[in-house]
């Protein structure tokens, strides 16, 4: 049989086929890539300086990542856990993802904010995963690596868990409000410790006798008031 002009045997020339085969080849090699490993990249963490800015203007809690000066196990997180496509899906779709160096790295005024924000999340340990409220109030909190099941696993819990929707509703109440609540809380201590020093006589008389009283009333006394204090202390 002979050949035709177009070189093939049945009509589909053969530059067409093997251009054909090799985009075949090159989208699945692509889709091979991505189903294995996303670069963290992809995440798009935002700097630390948004905090005061972009942060606050976001509908989702923050999360932020607190990498230290750099260390073998905050390399694991960003070649693993963020290349995972699960985690980096739910931290994408359902956080404002802010990224925190280590405070060695900076000089003056950069070096305090970030040890003021170690300080104020407690974060002893790197790589650490810090979630909060968009007003920053901090609803839980990861210490060190973590595989990407668990990481996953405690984004998912924070974000469909109670305690998150309870701290944005209360971070809804003016501060103001809270003043008022507690100066009022002061007015009533103030008339309260008007009244005591002003007691009748028949109270003045009470702790007469109890001062003179026996051994065990008196032990019995001091125990009550111990117990009152350290209720006071607690604010029960």
């Amino acid at each position: 049989m002979r050949l035709s002009r177009k070189g093939a045997t049945n009509g589909i020339p053969i530059w067409l086929l093997a251009v054909t085969i090799g985009l075949v080849i090159f989208r699945v090699a692509l889709w091979a890539g991505h189903s294995q490993q996303v670069s963290l990249k992809f995440v798009n963490w935002r700097p630390y300086t948004e905090l005061k800015t972009i942060a606050k203007a976001q509908d989702k809690p923050l999360l932020l990542y607190f990498v230290g000066d750099g260390s073998p196990k905050t390399q694991m997180m960003e070649d693993i856990v963020f290349s995972n496509r699960m985690v980096a899906a739910c931290i994408l779709n359902d956080f404002y993802p802010i990224i925190v160096p280590g405070a060695n790295q900076f000089e003056g005024e950069q070096r305090r904010v970030i040890r003021k924000l170690y300080k104020k999340y407690m974060v002893v340990q790197v790589p650490s995963l810090v979630v909060t409220s968009q007003a920053g109030t901090e609803v839980s909190h990861t210490n060190g690596f973590k595989p990407s099941a668990q990481t996953y696993q405690f984004l998912k819990t924070v974000k469909e868990g109670p305690r998150l929707k309870e701290i944005e509703e209360s971070d809804k109440i003016p501060k103001s409000a809270v003043d008022s609540e507690n100066q009022r809380g002061d007015s009533e201590n103030r008339h309260g410790d008007y009244e005591n020093r002003h007691g009748d006589s028949e109270s003045r008389h009470s702790d007469s006798e109890i001062r003179h009283g026996n051994s065990e009333n008196r032990h019995g006394d001091d125990s009550e008031i111990d117990h009152a204090a350290a209720k006071s202390l607690f604010g029960f």
